[in-house]
């Protein structure tokens, strides 16, 4: 029996999100997926990162970017700069400690990227990526339809 295309995809995200955990491998400190993820995205920018660029990115909520944000500046992640430029404005910078742990960042996260497509070919890799991206514009075209 076909359990479903979305069933599948959100299956597919919990795995992921499972092999995303527990990066900070510190007692009573945890990185979830999504914070590792903002992380990796943060660490790897060189221009300056906004909430609204997590937003964009990760097609999050402002609520949902608000609470993975703010756990990590509680726990010293990153903090948040004001720029000179726009008073309401506030970058988002990682600290040292972000920086102690970048290099396992981004080993899991490439090592997970490697584990997806272990024995596939490219040719399924792209089409991965066209099915992905009419299913993400079909949803996209129904919420603005209302």
């Amino acid at each position: 029996m076909h359990k479903g295309v979305g069933l599948e995809i959100m299956i597919l995200s919990r795995l992921i999100g499972r092999k995303l955990n527990g990066i900070c491998n510190q007692p009573n400190e945890k990185i979830s997926g999504p914070q590792g993820l903002i992380l990796a995205y943060l660490l790897s920018s060189e221009e300056d990162v906004f909430q609204k660029d997590i937003e964009r990115e990760f097609d999050i909520r402002r609520s949902t970017a608000t609470g993975l944000l703010h756990s990590l500046e509680q726990q010293g992640y990153i903090i948040k700069e004001e720029v000179n430029y726009d008073a309401r404005l506030k970058k988002l910078v990682v600290t040292e400690k972000a920086l102690c742990i970048s290099q396992s960042i981004t080993e899991r996260k490439k090592d997970i990227e490697l584990k997806l497509i272990q024995g596939l070919n490219p040719e399924e890799i792209d089409c991965f990526f066209n099915v992905v991206n009419k299913m993400k514009n079909n949803l996209n075209k129904e919420e603005k339809n209302g």
